[in-house]
């Protein structure tokens, strides 16, 4: 299959690229640096686009006609100088969902899992509001909402977890009855591959 990764240069995104590429899927990158993604990964295939800007069908039919399957893997946390959450997450994804209408293709959205804290934050609010978009749009999807997403390559939060967990005294533990739930890196990859599988 055509696969076009959104987001490809990121955390999930590239270990997705690695796995997709593996199961002998012709798979594309999009990213904002197509030149520092190269670097990384000269192998793979790039296509340069920034999501912020990508919010008319029109601007997406290029990308829908010439792939099979879509996988968002695609985020900003928080808006900033090169991030704009509701533009990306949200307005973009709208516009995708309205050009793959008429279209075979299937998306695969890497969301996060909804009823947590903080659900009010732009970040989780965009996701869910695409979600549901994706959901009544027609189009042939699947969602997954990946907990705490733990790999080699991690960085951020779940790395600084993992470096606390390697320290040789005790940590005091703090909000110690609220639960944290995480997920293999290559769990999330297997899930997508078998959502291309069908």
């Amino acid at each position: 299959m055509k696969v076009l990764i959104l987001g490809a240069t990121g955390f999930i995104g590239s270990a997705l690229l690695d796995r997709l590429s593996s199961d002998g899927h012709a798979v594309t990158g999009l990213g904002r640096n197509v030149a520092r993604a190269r670097l990384k990964r000269p192998d793979a295939q790039w296509l340069a686009a920034d999501l912020a800007g990508m919010r008319k069908a029109g601007d997406w039919r290029p990308f829908v006609e010439s792939h099979d399957v879509i996988v968002n893997c695609a985020g900003a946390l928080q808006d900033g100088l090169a991030d704009d959450v509701a533009a990306t997450q949200e307005r973009a994804m709208l516009a995708l969902y309205e050009a793959a209408k008429a279209s075979p293709m299937r998306i695969v959205q890497i969301s996060a899992p909804s009823g947590t804290a903080g659900s009010d934050s732009a970040f989780l609010a965009t996701k869910f509001r695409a979600d549901e978009a994706l959901a009544a749009s027609g189009v042939a999807h699947v969602i997954l909402r990946p907990a705490l997403v733990l790999g080699r390559n991690a960085h951020g939060g779940s790395a600084l977890l993992r470096a606390l967990a390697a320290l040789p005294f005790a940590i005091p533990l703090v909000h110690a009855g609220s639960r944290v739930e995480t997920v293999a890196m290559s769990d999330v990859a297997e899930a997508v591959s078998a959502a291309l599988r069908g």
